[in-house]
């Protein structure tokens, strides 16, 4: 029997596929759980009483002593915060750091950063509280979820979304570059090529996990965050409370933003007077709300904890710490909402859209490290991403294959935190942007508040 093939069917076939894959490529993640269903804590029984903590964080009525948990946890009230409307989401600009760009550092299974204090406040009782948690729980904690594999990625595989640099060149040479190199060494504020270009659609994975922080009811980039839990987000601490007071800002969170009215996910609104069972809880590093703290940008990174469960429709990043060694060797990327029209300034991406995702064809590179602390580890590191007004607090991050997923995945490593000069920059600084970078022990205490709110 003579078989004919269906040329034309095939053809047809084959256009559909390409079709179907290109939707998915598009469609947000369907919910890998329902969006009010919680993780399951690593470890068993709450040997931590971590329960416990959230509950008396939660009381109407503040504990009126210091409260200790067990041997390894324990808290203290220290006040009522007051929640501002209003205000710049901007830390003052960082000191050039000394050139430093191979430091030394300990590897992070072998770091000892001793007891830690963290500073909590939610928007529902306004309480604010020092947590003050062990070495031993905490790296118990971090192991536990880092074997398991709840410090990793979810959402896709870089193959299946964003282009990530891979059309690198194009943008380039449509400005005039040759041969997909920038016409100037100069990067960032050093006024010279800024390869910033909006990336859409921000349906793609990664992107649809970088949430715009705005005003209420408002447009205007003020801040970046990015989910790295289906209800957890990391950014800067200036993002989230003034430093060296008790104003934390009420904001919308909106993941994947494209424009105007366009939320594809979905917002977190955090406002003073939050309905039952839609607290928001901050947490930053006790120092940073400290007005005698010396160096604030040794301490400018946060942690937010919201009600919705969004992760679950966009994914998230992974994170962890690693040495400069190791990060010297990789390749980083930033994705930021640049803010627009800021009046007396020229930091912000030629012809500036409003409320869209923007990130550099070029690579983030890392200049110098600077602020180690006891623990052997440098805080600050400066950067080549063209950054300005609106990038606080988003995510510098690498892709990494994970031996839990068996795929290469994005992992945050660094959060932006300040320039290091304003508007106009040495003409020889490649360098002009300074990052918070995560540490072992920021690694823990991610891991804490993760196993602690699901």
């Amino acid at each position: 029997m003579t078989v004919r093939k269906n040329v034309a069917g095939t053809k047809k076939a084959g256009k559909l596929a390409i079709l179907l894959l290109v939707f998915c490529m598009l469609l947000p993640l369907s919910a890998a759980a329902a969006p009010d269903q919680q993780e399951a804590a690593c470890l068993n029984g709450d040997p931590y009483d971590l329960d416990q903590l959230i509950e008396v964080m939660s009381r109407p009525n503040p504990p009126t002593f210091p409260v200790q948990l067990n041997d390894d946890l324990s808290l203290v009230y220290t006040g009522v915060g007051d929640m501002t409307a209003g205000g710049e989401d901007e830390a003052e600009p960082g000191p050039e750091p000394r050139p430093n760009p191979r430091p030394t550092e300990p590897l992070p299974d072998a770091t000892n950063y001793g007891p830690l204090k963290i500073r909590a406040f939610n928007n529902a009782n306004k309480f604010m509280f020092d947590i003050t948690m062990s070495e031993r729980m905490l790296k118990r904690i971090a192991r536990c979820r880092e074997q398991a594999g709840l410090t990793s990625a979810d959402g896709g595989e870089a193959g299946l979304g964003a282009p990530e640099g891979r059309q690198a060149f194009l943008p380039l040479m449509l400005n005039g570059a040759t041969d997909g190199v920038p016409t100037t060494p100069q990067r960032g504020w050093s006024n010279g090529n800024d390869t910033r270009i909006v990336r859409t659609p921000t349906t793609l994975w990664p992107w649809r996990a970088i949430a715009q922080q705005s005003f209420v009811g408002d447009d205007e980039s003020r801040c970046t965050q990015t989910l790295i839990g289906p209800r957890h987000m990391v950014t800067a601490a200036h993002c989230i409370v003034n430093f060296g007071t008790t104003a934390w800002k009420t904001r919308e969170l909106t993941p994947g933003r494209d424009g105007p009215g366009v939320s594809p996910y979905g917002m977190t609104t955090i406002t003073p007077n939050p309905a039952p069972g839609d607290t928001v809880w901050y947490f930053v590093p006790s120092q940073w709300t400290d007005p005698s703290t010396s160096n604030q940008w040794v301490w400018d990174w946060g942690m937010v904890v919201i009600p919705d469960y969004l992760g679950y429709q966009t994914g998230w990043m992974g994170y962890g710490a690693w040495s400069a060694g190791v990060l010297n060797g990789l390749t980083h990327l930033n994705r930021g909402y640049p803010r627009c029209n800021v009046p007396n300034y020229n930091g912000e991406p030629a012809s500036c859209q409003q409320a869209r995702l923007y990130g550099d064809t070029n690579v983030c590179e890392l200049g110098d490290y600077s602020d180690q602390l006891a623990d052997g580890w440098n805080r600050r590191i400066s950067v080549s991403c063209d950054l300005s007004k609106g990038h606080s607090g988003s995510a510098i991050y690498h892709y990494r294959y994970d031996p839990h997923l068996g795929k290469t995945v994005p992992v945050v490593t660094m959060v932006v935190s300040t320039e290091s000069c304003t508007n106009t920059c040495s003409a020889t600084n490649d360098f002009p942007n300074g990052a918070r970078r995560l540490t072992p022990a920021d690694v823990a205490v991610i891991s804490f508040f993760r196993e602690a709110f699901p």
